[in-house]
């Protein structure tokens, strides 16, 4: 066996092996959830609008809204998972101990995006008479926001896991 002709073998493999890594890696890249969200008064094409890019546009939306820095969005779309998950970080803080079956109509909104320019939620939860509510039950949240997010045209979720602390609303969507 020659020398000299094992070298170029060596190369042609190694060469090879890198044309098939970068094409699984840029399958694997380019997989991503095709589903639509529904958060903050619009709906997101998570197909072709990566997590930053919706980060900034809410995060913008809720600075003008409510004031710069007053809520810091985040968001983070688990592919394989099929689970979007959400935080709106509060700069107020809300100590009032509340039961897990209830979500706080402030935050209603603010997953909604209720009156962020102009937005109206199309199925809209019950409304107290006579004022406004300072919190609603969970499970009537819900319906609302999945029929909301239907009639908007985003993606049917499977379910929706809502928690909340004296700071933080969190949202884990799942698809």
């Amino acid at each position: 066996m020659n020398v000299e002709n094992q070298q170029p073998r060596k190369s042609l493999m190694t060469t090879m092996i890198k044309i098939i890594h970068l094409k699984i890696g840029t399958n694997m890249a380019s997989k991503k959830m095709n589903k639509t969200i529904y958060v903050a008064g619009k709906v997101y094409d998570l197909a072709t609008t990566t997590a930053e890019e919706i980060k900034t546009d809410v995060q913008n939306r809720l600075d003008a809204h409510y004031g710069e820095d007053r809520i810091i969005f985040k968001i983070n779309v688990c592919d394989k998972e099929k689970e979007v998950i959400i935080n709106f970080w509060r700069s107020y803080k809300d100590s009032y101990n509340t039961d897990d079956k209830l979500i706080f109509c402030a935050d209603a909104d603010l997953l909604t995006g209720r009156r962020i320019d102009g937005f109206e939620v199309p199925d809209m939860w019950p409304i107290a008479p006579y004022g406004y509510a300072f919190s609603l039950g969970l499970d009537d949240f819900v319906t609302c926001y999945k029929n909301s997010a239907k009639v908007l045209g985003a993606s049917k979720m499977k379910n929706i896991m809502i928690t909340h602390s004296e700071d933080n609303l969190n949202v884990r969507l799942f698809y």
